[in-house]
């Protein structure tokens, strides 16, 4: 019985009376009134009143029930940090050994249309190798890789299961309901419960963002291969400029955000439709497609002239004299990196497996950046004073430094050599991120503001034409 079965009483039925072969539940104000029946009543109260010292075992059990969920809550927010990481990892793993292949297999095919003549010698490189391998056995690479595209698939479900965390929730809210009997410890209980469904929906909605770069997002920007624009922002504005190499005009893209925009550095493309921005303190996403900006957090360092931007495993690094720093996409927070070797503005840079290569204005040498230890290392000898465009086409590099044009002769990047000494390349540095189409790859330079081309099969540069805003 829920309430006083006197008449219509709503009232609680703090006691019972056993009479007339059935039992009456009664509220206090009732129990009188019913009393007086000329019945045979036997009256017993329906109440536990609690003592001090059960107030005190009640408050005991709750603490520990409180103290339990604390450690859950510890125990599922480090559980799931845990194997976030262990994906972004395997993530990261899987994508360069999927871009190392794509950039293999683009060189066998760059090979196949150009001499086609493989000398046997003792040291083969591997893409050599894996040519004669296929020639000789006839066999394609497609059960190799949907071979490996199961283990990846496999090992990326088996990162975090969600349903383990809905358990345990679950089994929260029990222990919940029934180690608390107050209404106020269960008001606690419950938000601590919300603390740990929250904390889910965040994990989720961090899977969600992992699964979106896994589905649109490399490290090269050459493997963008939606990407047939370059972009950058037009001076004193809030217009972005598209440029179209295959078109003779450009267009602009006018953004509803509150600052004005600068060209001098600090872009790069995120995915097929969304660009980084980063000058003097100002961050945004650009959306190229829907044409929208999300402000993010202003970077430590208020920067100019500084070059495109660099993205490695997830961070966007932009490098500047000693105000170099790193953009973490998922957690919108910048955080410093070391100070360059030599002061430099105008950094061009691309990332590779372990290291980031980068190159400025006033550097006279390519410097390795390695994000695990936050080190660099210096190769290579070009001219100090003079603006640098360095270039990455797979495992190979290209320098454009005013007219002379370098290239690696090692797989380690460490050695490079003189290929040309009288191009078309002024002594200006790149405006923004290249794409590569073809055999192509397509930039622009600041000031000069024309759109070169670099034929990677032959080595040659070509002015095609200057920027068209109409």
């Amino acid at each position: 019985m829920d309430n006083c079965e006197f008449e219509k009483c709503k009232g609680l039925p703090e006691y019972i009376c056993e009479c007339q072969g059935k039992t009456t539940g009664l509220c206090s104000n009732h129990l009188q009134i019913h009393c007086l029946k000329p019945f045979q009543h036997n009256f017993k109260s329906n109440f536990e009143t609690l003592g001090e010292e059960d107030k005190k075992l009640i408050s005991a059990i709750c603490k520990q029930g409180l103290a339990k969920i604390s450690k859950m809550r510890e125990m599922i927010v480090n559980k799931s940090r845990e194997k976030i990481n262990n994906i972004i990892l395997t993530t990261s793993k899987d994508l360069n050994k999927l871009r190392e292949k794509q950039d293999l297999f683009q060189e066998m095919i760059e090979f196949a249309a150009s001499n086609g003549k493989i000398i046997k010698t003792k040291t083969l490189s591997k893409r050599d190798e894996l040519i004669l391998e296929k020639i000789s056995k006839k066999t394609s690479f497609y059960d190799e890789l949907d071979k490996e595209e199961h283990e990846m698939v496999n090992a990326f479900e088996a990162g975090l299961n969600q349903r383990e965390i809905s358990n345990i929730i679950e089994e929260v809210k029990k222990n919940t309901e029934e180690n608390s009997k107050t209404g106020e410890k269960v008001k606690e209980l419950n938000e601590k419960v919300q603390e740990i469904i929250e904390t889910k929906n965040e994990v989720s909605k961090i899977l969600s963002h992992l699964e979106d770069k896994m589905n649109e997002h490399t490290l090269d920007y050459h493997s963008y291969k939606k990407v047939t624009f370059l972009c950058y922002p037009k001076n004193d504005t809030k217009c972005l400029n598209i440029i179209n190499p295959f078109s003779d005009k450009d267009q602009q893209i006018l953004l509803d955000i509150p600052d004005n925009l600068r060209p001098w550095g600090g872009t790069c493309m995120l995915s097929s439709r969304e660009l980084f921005y980063n000058n003097q303190r100002n961050t945004y996403i650009f959306n190229l497609e829907t044409r929208t900006a999300v402000k993010k957090s202003n970077s430590i360092h208020s920067r100019d002239d500084t070059g495109p931007g660099c993205i490695y495993n997830e961070n966007v690094f932009i490098f500047q004299d000693d105000i170099s720093e790193k953009y973490t996409v998922m957690t919108d927070t910048w955080s410093s990196v070391s100070k360059m070797p030599v002061n430099s503005q105008w950094i061009s840079s691309a990332a590779f497996k372990n290291f980031i290569i980068l190159t400025g204005s006033q550097t006279c040498s390519a410097f390795f950046y390695y994000p695990d230890s936050d080190a660099y290392k210096a190769y290579g000898n070009f001219t100090p004073g003079k603006h640098k465009t360095l270039i990455k086409d797979g495992s190979n590099v290209y320098i454009f430094e005013n007219g002379k044009i370098y290239e690696n002769t090692n797989q380690e990047l460490t050695e490079f050599r003189l290929l040309q000494s009288d191009t078309c390349i002024p002594n200006n540095s790149i405006a923004c991120i290249p794409f590569k189409k073809s055999s192509m790859i397509y930039f622009i330079l600041y000031s000069d503001w024309n759109i070169y081309r670099f034929n990677t099969n032959n080595r040659t540069v070509e002015k095609i034409r200057k920027v068209n805003l109409g």
